[in-house]
């Protein structure tokens, strides 16, 4: 099942509704097989409930949805991706995991197909504000960023962040200061961590909390 998961990581664009829209209606290893089997997306539209089928533009989405993910089945490779991620010590997160961070049902079709995550994944479980902003952040911005988190900490709060330059970075490292956890959220794989300017953090980083990727 984890490799059909990371099937859909693959071949999906983070935020992909459509794809959210058949997992959730026809399952998420049998939409995957019905893809691969080659259905067309009126016959794909037909299994889902009618006012699916008769939106405007809705069959020339999922034409277009299943050209591009049917590209992508052909060159994804699941199974060399998991073990990638068990190389790095890493493991993946899914809907159906016990650690699986529910705050993200909220998304609902937006919501990803798993996470791929370095760290302990029992860090989903706490309480969690996210502290984001500038890349080019002035002094003001990062002394702000620095009293802010120190406050969230305080609370009890899990710091999450983009790992970028700036505000992000400085979010995390005051998170680390502080005593407190972080999660730092990558743009790309985790086998490519970026900026390579933060990988110090980044590695701090997974021991008091996790780096992930939806990717």
């Amino acid at each position: 099942m984890l490799e059909t998961y990371a099937t859909w990581s693959e071949i999906t664009e983070p935020g992909d509704a459509i794809a959210g829209l058949l997992r959730r209606e026809l399952g998420v290893s049998n939409s995957l097989a019905l893809i691969s089997d080659g259905i067309g997306s009126k016959e794909l539209a037909a299994l889902l409930p009618a006012d699916y089928f008769q939106a405007a533009g809705f069959i020339q989405t999922l034409s277009d949805s299943l050209e591009c993910w049917r590209r992508r089945i052909a060159i994804a490779n699941p199974e060399k991706s998991l073990e990638r991620l068990a190389q790095l010590g890493g493991e993946l997160i899914t809907p159906e995991s016990d650690h699986w961070p529910t705050t993200l049902d909220d998304l609902a079709d937006h919501l990803p197909a798993a996470l791929w995550v370095l760290g302990d994944p029992k860090v989903f479980e706490e309480t969690a504000i996210s502290v984001i902003g500038a890349r080019l952040a002035s002094d003001y911005g990062l002394r702000l960023t620095q009293d802010l988190v120190r406050f969230c900490v305080d609370q009890g709060w899990l710091i999450v962040s983009g790992g970028a330059l700036g505000i992000d970075a400085k979010a995390s490292k005051a998170a680390l200061e502080n005593h407190g956890n972080t999660i730092c959220v990558m743009a790309g794989g985790l086998d490519r961590l970026y900026p390579s300017a933060n990988l110090e953090l980044f590695n701090l980083a997974r021991h008091s909390g996790a780096v992930i990727s939806e990717v």
